[in-house]
């Protein structure tokens, strides 16, 4: 079941020699880990056992995700979720939660408690990046409730990054629909402060809405050190709707992306698939090998 429908044909042939930054050592070989959502039935049915095989098909890290109530969906609480990962020899450096402009009291000059919580399990579980995923109606209504909710960026990014952790954002597609006299995720890159957030660049919604991941890199250099690698296949469907897909039978040009990854910035890679075609597991494995395939 699709968390939304993505991912629309683009072409990704800019020559990557000419954009590769010397910031980036491209000798060590990136490492890859799987965005649990990708796994999410099988989870809920025997979470240690998925993360070992996690582990044993070949992934260094995993991501978190759903993170509310002081809970990540799949893997519990803080010290549920440290015991698993212990267990299963992962980490889990970055996980997905929902900032929200009602997380900040600018009254106050003092933040939600949810927020605080939030900063202290994702230290606790070892996190390097706490991401944002979504945008809730009421922060993108207009624009001057977005440039709100992106001042609570800013200072949700200072406090986390006093604190050892970095606050990231994932795109969709809407990102990058007209709003006001720009678009949300150019706004976004403006407003904040490079220091105080992010970008995880989500390549299936990127190319779904008709942008070129390579361009974004050109535009805002080193603003992406986490990355989604999805796949995708628009006339997967009847109505000609998105499809996911295991890395390499989709749409998106990983390679001359991942070849370019200096230019972004790119320190995360994280597989995730929203639709199987085998099983949650088998379509990973097939994701990890294909992506390895690329001999980045």
């Amino acid at each position: 079941m699709n968390r939304r429908n993505f991912i629309k044909n683009s072409s990704l042939t800019v020559a990557s020699g000419l954009l590769l930054s010397p910031q980036l050592n491209l000798k060590k070989k990136p490492q890859f880990g799987l965005q649990l959502y990708s796994v999410r039935a099988d989870l809920k049915i025997h979470p240690l056992d998925t993360l070992k095989e996690i582990s044993k098909i070949g992934y260094n890290y995993v991501e978190g995700y759903g993170y509310d109530n002081r809970k990540w969906q799949g893997t519990g609480d803080v010290n549920q979720t440290k015991i698993m990962l212990a267990e299963s020899g992962l980490k889990m450096p970055s996980a997905h939660f929902v900032l929200k402009t009602s997380d900040y009291d600018f009254t106050k000059k003092d933040f939600s408690e949810n927020i605080k919580h939030t900063l202290n399990d994702a230290l606790a579980v070892g996190q390097k990046y706490f991401v944002s995923s979504s945008i809730i109606n009421e922060d993108k209504k207009d624009v001057e409730a977005f440039k709100k909710l992106c001042e609570v960026f800013n200072r949700t990014g200072e406090y986390f990054s006093k604190n050892g952790l970095k606050l990231g954002y994932h795109n969709h597609d809407s990102e990058f629909d007209s709003f006001g006299d720009s678009t949300m995720m150019d706004m976004m890159l403006k407003e904040v402060d490079a220091k105080n957030l992010t970008i995880e660049m989500d390549m299936g919604w990127v190319v779904y809405a008709n942008q070129n991941p390579i361009e974004w890199f050109k535009k805002y250099p080193h603003r992406f050190e986490l990355s989604h690698l999805k796949d995708g296949n628009k006339g997967g469907t009847p109505k000609k709707e998105f499809k996911s897909v295991v890395i390499g039978k989709g749409d998106v040009d990983f390679k001359s992306i991942l070849e370019n990854r200096a230019l972004g910035g790119l320190k995360m890679y994280i597989v995730e698939i929203e639709d199987y075609v085998v099983s949650p597991i088998a379509d990973a494995k097939a994701c990890l090998d294909n992506i390895k395939s690329y001999k980045l």
